[in-house]
């Protein structure tokens, strides 16, 4: 399994959702105005891979998820601004990634 987490809080809920589904890709986001500006690393960021080896993409800046579904694959772009506390961010794609049918596996877009 391959987790993507764009949250320090939802971080802690990497090790629940591997123990329920072991071989499925899950893919999480906060909501765009959670926790303020928020920022690319937070200062938790060098530990996280090391404690959760699952995790492909950690992000603690806030935005949403845009989703692409087709019969061949389901593509994710991580749309994070820089900024919510005053107007006029840019909406950005921080990262992308794809699951193509019949692979079982989280891949860089």
């Amino acid at each position: 399994m391959r987790l993507l987490v764009t949250n320090n809080r939802l971080a802690q809920t990497c090790a629940t959702l591997c123990a329920l589904c072991p071989h499925a890709e899950h893919i999480v986001a906060t909501s765009i105005t959670s926790g303020g500006d928020g920022t690319d690393q937070c200062p938790e960021t060098p530990q996280i891979p090391a404690q959760n080896p699952h995790m492909k993409f950690f992000n603690d800046q806030r935005g949403y998820l845009s989703i692409d579904v087709t019969p061949e694959q389901w593509q994710t772009h991580f749309r994070i601004i820089d900024y919510v506390s005053r107007r006029g961010a840019a909406l950005k794609t921080r990262a992308s990634y794809v699951v193509e049918a019949g692979r079982p596996s989280l891949q860089r877009a």
